[in-house]
């Protein structure tokens, strides 16, 4: 079997444009939060389905054909006969959340530097793929991001002006 190759893509971001993190101090906090936050459920799957990586092998492994002869194949086959089960057919959820793993494990978040900083990478068996998968989840997490910040100005806005109606009374 030869080696294929693996290609990656990064992305630099710096949240505090968006002003979710300035009253955070702690660096190794602040990546794991945005760790998080990239690899959360909600914007991995907003990937997958711009980008219809369901339909794409490298990440749907449930699209990859096996040979009967592998030792996966021989080892499941045999626990299937002791057990005298058969395999059953993966469910679109069962696909989905496969996908959602793959995809999880080929994104890597590094800090840059002692600044709020820090880099999306994702590993892809295609160059061009490594940069839409790195350029969607970027934009998808800053859409996220985006909201929930919105979201969080708006409840402040409304607190506000329920305490200042208070103060009126």
């Amino acid at each position: 079997r030869i080696a294929q190759p693996t290609y990656q893509a990064t992305a630099s971001i710096t949240p505090i444009a968006l002003g979710e993190m300035e009253s955070r101090s702690n660096n190794e906090l602040n990546i794991a939060a945005e760790r998080d936050a990239v690899t959360s459920r909600a914007v991995l799957l907003r990937v997958i389905d711009a980008l219809n990586l369901h339909d794409d092998p490298e990440f749907n492994r449930y699209l990859n054909a096996t040979s009967p002869f592998q030792l996966t194949s021989m080892r499941r086959e045999l626990r299937h006969l002791l057990a005298g089960t058969q395999e059953q057919e993966p469910t679109d959820a069962d696909v989905r959340e496969k996908t959602v793993e793959n995809l999880a494990s080929a994104v890597t978040i590094q800090p840059v530097g002692d600044t709020e900083t820090f880099q999306i990478s994702v590993r892809s068996g295609s160059a061009t793929k490594a940069v839409m998968l790195t350029n969607t989840l970027a934009e998808e997490y800053r859409a996220q991001r985006q909201l929930a910040w919105s979201d969080q100005h708006q409840t402040t806005a409304q607190w506000l002006s329920e305490k200042a109606d208070t103060l009126k009374t």
